[in-house]
């Protein structure tokens, strides 16, 4: 185990990478910009590439926020996981849009106890956190931040098509993207939403702040009955000037899947201009929403909408539900609460 210092004027990251040990280093960052690895992705774990598997590695700034990755000229992805396991990125900014995203995994990479911790993105186009096919179980995203020049569709955009992506936590988000235009700025957004988790399990997330988001702002869905969404607990979550449902629970289609024990707590949801406040839908059963502030949503507060069962919605306060919600038109609902087809509920 050893600390190294890195200097950015010296070479990329990858060659740093490439001369640390494979267990226990510890890369310090000087302040500066470091570069991606031109044609390539700019941070390759792969064992197969370096020549070893990396655990317990930790890649931090030596003064948090000063250290600079710059990932415009790596035409994939900023970093490729691989086999490496408990890896630490901390106090970092990730610039320069990649080719394709920050942090994706594919049938190489797999990416098991690693953790992001105060990582900010600037002047940057894309999703900062894709992961669809085998990425590992222990992920940590702590202290996310989108800066204003920030126009990715999504921060996160994680799902699990069989075992994995379990057992992740997230805490803390920041994606208050600062919209313009006129007469409607949502429709000018570059953020689609703040999260969307597919088909995920045993999750824990709070501490989130999301703005301006042309859809839903954070979404948890299933896809089919043998991937389904469960145990999902968020808290501490303030949502504003969403596009169409400030938090969506439920499924692509009513009755192909349901999602269980999805758990809200402390929500503040602020201008939802077309849509609904919180939503369960579509087969979501054994939900709650305790603890929860919804003023100025344009349709409904809470929906519990089709097919769904046993869901506890309490300690809340509904303000200003109706149309023309920041002066644009809706479907001319006005429901602080609405029921439709569903059962064994508790409000």
């Amino acid at each position: 185990m050893s600390d190294t210092y890195v200097n950015p004027d010296l070479d990329t990251l990858q060659a740093a990478l490439n001369a640390a040990a494979a267990s226990g280093d510890t890369l310090i960052l000087r302040d500066g910009t470091y570069t991606a690895t031109p044609n390539s992705n700019a941070v390759y774990f792969n064992a197969g590439t370096v020549g070893k598997t990396f655990t317990d590695l930790t890649i931090v700034a030596e003064h948090a926020g000063l250290a600079i990755l710059d990932l415009s000229s790596a035409s994939f992805d900023g970093i490729r996981g691989s086999e490496a396991t408990g890896v630490t990125m901390k106090d970092l900014v990730f610039t320069g849009t990649p080719g394709q995203y920050t942090l994706r995994d594919n049938a190489d990479s797999s990416y098991t106890d690693w953790t992001f911790e105060n990582i900010t993105f600037r002047n940057y186009t894309k999703t900062c956190f894709k992961l669809a096919v085998s990425a590992g179980t222990g992920m940590t995203f702590k202290n996310i931040v989108t800066e204003e020049t920030w126009s990715g569709p999504y921060v996160f955009d994680i799902s699990n098509p069989g075992a994995a992506n379990r057992d992740m936590v997230i805490d803390g988000v920041d994606a208050r993207v600062h919209a313009v235009g006129s007469p409607d700025p949502i429709l000018n957004s570059p953020m689609t939403s703040v999260m969307v988790l597919t088909n995920m399990r045993d999750v824990r997330i709070r501490n989130v702040k999301g703005s301006y988001c042309l859809d839903h702002g954070i979404t948890f869905i299933s896809t089919d009955n043998a991937k389904q969404t469960r145990d999902i607990h968020l808290s501490d979550v303030y949502l504003s000037h969403i596009g169409t449902v400030g938090i969506h629970t439920g499924n692509t289609a009513a009755g192909v899947a349901r999602t269980y024990r999805v758990h809200l707590r402390n929500i503040t949801i602020e201008d939802c201009y077309d849509g609904y406040g919180v939503e369960f839908e579509n087969s979501a059963q054994d939900c709650s929403l305790i603890g929860f502030t919804i003023r100025r949503s344009q349709r409904v507060g809470v929906a519990l909408a089709e097919c769904t069962e046993n869901i506890i919605v309490t300690g809340g306060f509904i303000q200003d539900v109706g149309d023309n919600i920041g002066g644009v038109p809706g479907a001319g609902e006005s429901i602080g609460v609405l029921f439709t087809t569903n059962r064994r509920h508790k409000v």
